[in-house]
């Protein structure tokens, strides 16, 4: 009796938990441009059933990516240095059959797009490719940092009327020493 109960609570977990993937940042990448940290990375599993129907239904989905740079300390939690947020968006019109997508970094547009394909979309909304996040004139050479970046995804309603935020887990880069801007 005991090993059919166990085996109904490994069924249960694999079956409820197992199957489910957690939205999580991957492929984070950074470099230092004319003065300007430059990332970009992806969102795996972000986009599910529930976010593409409602999508579909015409409501505006945001994704908001919080970026920061940090510096390590010994004893202490590391120190935000710098805070960027960029925000991708994107809204389904039935009339036109189109997307209308837009990217914006601290509430300035840095990318447009309409397209009637929700394959394009998706990948718009996932995917960061190279924007500028902040400016290195602050930062100190031959100091240490990192960078991180989190997705805030959405608030749905549990039980009628909790708020439930759904977020991935900060993803930090290597540690790097700061050697100064390139001119």
């Amino acid at each position: 009796m005991r090993g059919r109960v166990t085996l109904v609570a490994i069924f249960l977990f694999v079956f409820l938990l197992g199957g489910r993937s957690d939205p999580k940042i991957a492929d984070l990448r950074f470099r230092v441009e004319r003065g300007d940290f430059v990332v970009s990375f992806n969102l795996k599993d972000g986009f599910g059933r529930d976010t593409e129907q409602e999508l579909l239904s015409g409501i505006r989905i945001n994704f908001d990516y919080v970026v920061e740079l940090k510096k390590p300390r010994f004893l202490f939690p590391a120190k935000t240095i710098k805070h960027s947020v960029i925000t991708t968006s994107a809204k389904y019109n039935s009339l036109t059959k189109q997307f209308t997508l837009t990217r914006q970094v601290n509430g300035t547009i840095t990318a447009f797009s309409i397209t009637d394909e929700l394959s394009k979309a998706k990948r718009f909304m996932c995917t960061v490719p190279e924007e500028k996040v902040f400016s290195t004139s602050s930062l100190t050479p031959g100091e240490r940092y990192y960078i991180q970046v989190k997705a805030d995804l959405k608030t749905k309603i549990r039980f009628f009327v909790i708020p439930w935020n759904i977020s991935t887990f900060w993803r930090k880069s290597r540690s790097f020493f700061f050697k100064g801007t390139l001119k």
